[in-house]
């Protein structure tokens, strides 16, 4: 059976499928491009930076794979993914025995053709070919290979096993933290969810996914003053999302 790509809402962070033309959950309406959604919002300044150091490295040696690889992943950290695949996709070829290249491109992939696309595992194993013991490959592949099994009947549970696991490989991956919350909050368990969330935006104050689902998981608790607080840091970030804009002004009225 062929397989639905997944990626998330940009209005409330839940996964959806690339044949969906709403979110089922938020009904923000989805516009699907080759690179996946058009994220909004303001872009972190201090990747911003990043790239225009590494633009000038690139520019002073074109040849540059190492240059290449922190370009593409910066560009891949602002949701620049056209531009990220393009300066990975160099690297590779300058420098074909670099794993991290492969795991970056395994990234880029996952975030805009879902992580169950057939080059999510063809280029963490790459990577593993190359160096076998790199852990964040490890939990990549474990990683897809669980969002790939979730038809199975039963799957809900091997897959918040198989995301413990790939979690225990790499604990800093926030795209394996967010599937997890969200299996979790699948499977009712809030507080897991909840916790899992907190230790997303811990790690990356600049994740918008982890914020909103975060936030509608302390509305639904009825902690109306922590999901404000968490609504409000969205925002600073996604000024533009009309979704959680309506949500806060919905608590702000309680």
């Amino acid at each position: 059976m062929t397989k639905v790509a997944l990626v998330e809402c940009p209005g409330c962070g839940a996964p959806v499928n690339v044949t969906k033309s709403v979110c089922d959950f938020c009904r923000t309406a989805l516009i699907i491009t080759s690179d996946g959604f058009s994220l909004r919002g303001v872009a972190n300044i201090h990747l911003k930076k990043q790239v225009d150091e590494h633009q000038k490295a690139v520019r002073a040696d074109p040849n540059d794979s190492k240059a290449r690889l922190l370009l593409g992943v910066a560009y891949l950290e602002l949701g620049l993914f056209r531009e990220s695949e393009r300066e990975l996709m160099t690297a590779q070829k300058l420098n074909p025995d670099e794993p991290e290249i492969y795991y970056f491109l395994a990234v880029m992939t996952g975030r805009t053709k879902g992580w169950e696309n057939v080059y999510v595992e063809r280029y963490a194993r790459k990577a593993l070919q190359i160096a076998p013991s790199m852990k964040e490959a490890q939990a990549l592949l474990k990683f897809s290979r669980a969002i790939a099994s979730k038809d199975r009947s039963g799957a809900l549970k091997e897959q918040i096993r198989a995301f413990e696991e790939a979690l225990a490989l790499d604990d800093d991956n926030t795209d394996i933290l967010i599937a997890l919350a969200y299996a979790y909050e699948n499977d009712g368990n809030t507080k897991r969810a909840t916790d899992l969330y907190a230790r997303a935006v811990e790690l990356n104050t600049e994740d918008k996914r982890a914020y909103v689902r975060l936030g509608l998981l302390m509305t639904s608790r009825g902690q109306y003053a922590r999901a404000r607080d968490i609504f409000e840091r969205h925002m600073q970030l996604d000024p533009e999302n009309e979704v959680v804009a309506g949500i806060l002004e919905k608590i702000r009225k309680a």
